[in-house]
């Protein structure tokens, strides 16, 4: 298994409560990575890129994770995680040397071609079967957001909130009007207002409502009927 930086960085949103010993590190699973801290959750899909291209690394034996009714599961400390993507070759433009190798010997391989650096990220315990959360239901609305502009409200918010805890509540209209924010009222409460983007051409992840209907079309194509004549004739 491949993990990208991206995959690497998920452990800067892990869990730092000590008594939460096996959310404070990411998850590597067959399909995807993922880290929650309780409250909210991240997955990151690999990127698809084959060991067998791996440059050839001593020590290395890759880590195949199986897919089946309960997935394999290798749970990596966000230390090792993070310091492995530190170690990731920034300048090149081989995907593959941008990556870390898990290792069957539960240590993160990192090859630069002109040298190799391991890190050991052995962690014991279970992470939360996350897939029973994932709502299933055909949503409501959909809306698209610039992250850049969601991150500047939400830091906004963050700083200038005259609450204890720094919460948003989010007002959803419909798929073509803007998001609504604001803040308890309070000695300044604060309202923004966030406007949906255009962006037909991305291709996003099938969610569980649409595989479900993916699935029940395929069904309900009858199989092929056999040429008869043809049959006769042969």
């Amino acid at each position: 298994m491949l993990l990208t930086k991206a995959e690497l960085n998920l452990a800067k949103l892990a869990s730092k409560e000590e008594s939460r010993y096996s959310l404070r590190g990411i998850a590597v699973q067959p399909k995807e990575t993922v880290v929650t801290n309780g409250h909210y959750l991240v997955t990151v899909q690999h990127s698809g890129l084959s060991e067998e291209n791996y440059p050839v690394t001593a020590g290395l034996e890759h880590k195949k994770l199986v897919d089946g009714k309960v997935s394999e599961t290798v749970l990596v400390s966000s230390e090792s995680a993070l310091d492995a993507a530190k170690a990731l070759n920034k300048k090149t433009s081989i995907p593959i040397l941008a990556t870390a190798a898990l290792g069957t010997d539960k240590n993160l391989y990192v090859n630069n071609l002109d040298s190799v650096q391991s890190f050991k990220h052995s962690m014991e315990g279970k992470f939360p079967v996350w897939q029973s959360i994932v709502p299933t239901g055909k949503p409501k609305a959909e809306i698209v957001l610039n992250a850049n502009y969601l991150e500047l409200l939400a830091k906004f918010i963050r700083e200038n909130s005259t609450g204890a805890i720094p919460v948003v509540r989010l007002t959803i209209y419909g798929d073509k009007t803007a998001i609504r924010l604001d803040t308890p009222s309070g000695e300044q409460a604060i309202m923004a207002l966030l406007m949906p983007v255009r962006y037909d051409n991305a291709d996003y992840p099938k969610r569980p409502h649409e595989l479900k209907k993916e699935k029940a079309a395929t069904a309900e194509v009858p199989p092929p009927i056999a040429d008869k004549t043809a049959e006769a004739g042969a």
